[in-house]
């Protein structure tokens, strides 16, 4: 029997991974290793430092790549603007598409909960047109 897949917790924006603090016991007591994402947009210095494309790096670069680079499979668990974060232009992640260019682990499975999944290559706010809707201030402090 396959080894149970490592299962990625990526929050909304803005947001900690202790957010997760009381889901992941459970996760583990079913057998699953799991690793919660932080984003570099929780309480910065500077809140207008961040964008969804650094924040998808993050969870490109600091979470997911290097469980592949470990040969582990992955699923991903994406919640609220979490779920942009997966749909980002990046390496392919998808497990068939790794076993067929020789290398193990890979994305298994994604869980969108409450999100507005994006095509891959874009992001939040070009997929909705390019302009954020008028109740939005995004320059207002």
């Amino acid at each position: 029997m396959p080894a149970k897949p490592t299962i990625v917790l990526i929050p909304g924006a803005c947001t900690e991974a202790s957010c997760f603090d009381r889901l992941t016991p459970y996760l583990h007591d079913a057998g699953y290793e799991t690793v919660a994402v932080s984003h570099p947009s929780a309480n910065p210095p500077d809140p207008f430092a961040h964008t969804a494309e650094t924040m998808a790096l993050n969870v490109q670069n600091t979470y997911v790549q290097p469980l592949l680079d470990a040969g582990k499979d992955v699923l991903v668990y994406a919640y609220s603007s979490g779920g942009s974060q997966t749909g980002t232009n990046g390496p392919s992640w998808v497990k068939s598409e790794r076993e067929r260019e020789g290398q193990k682990g890979g994305v298994v499975g994604i869980v969108y909960h409450s999100c507005a999944p994006v095509p891959a290559g874009t992001d939040q706010l070009t997929f909705m047109g390019g302009a954020w809707p008028p109740f939005i201030k995004a320059d207002v402090v």
